[in-house]
């Protein structure tokens, strides 16, 4: 794509195409400071008077291919990264994020950092999610 985003398009069934776009994305931590728990280790609570801040894809991103899968590989920053493996003969998408270290000192903002799916898919606000979230 010409923004280098992460994108892929998968088959979930014979005459079911579904295109799928994979973003990473911040919003500023929530500081506590109005004596609710603030953000930090396993506790996701993002400032909720800010909005997320998209995450610039850095440089080009790589294409491998072979015969069994391929692959996109995105840097987002010295900070963040979005791999996203299409398996020949699979019917999904297998999505890898790595972070780290979220930079706080240069800013003075802590970040929770989400990973965004964009589909065309009208399911009325209804999602499910294997990854505890």
């Amino acid at each position: 794509q010409s923004d280098a985003s992460a994108a892929a398009a998968g088959t979930a069934a014979p005459d079911f195409t579904v295109n799928a776009r994979v973003s990473l994305a911040w919003y500023q931590s929530h500081t506590g400071d109005d004596g609710f728990t603030p953000s930090g280790a396993y506790v996701f609570r993002p400032d909720a008077s800010q909005r997320a801040h998209q995450l610039e894809p850095t440089g080009v991103p790589l294409v491998v291919r072979s015969l069994v899968v391929t692959e996109l590989r995105q840097r987002y920053g010295q900070w963040a990264s979005l791999t996203t493996r299409l398996w020949a003969g699979e019917a999904h998408a297998e999505v890898e994020w790595t972070v780290g270290p979220i930079p706080v000192k240069a800013d003075g903002v802590g970040k929770e950092v989400i990973l965004r799916y964009s589909t065309g898919i009208q399911s009325d606000g209804h999602w499910a999610t294997d990854a505890n979230g």
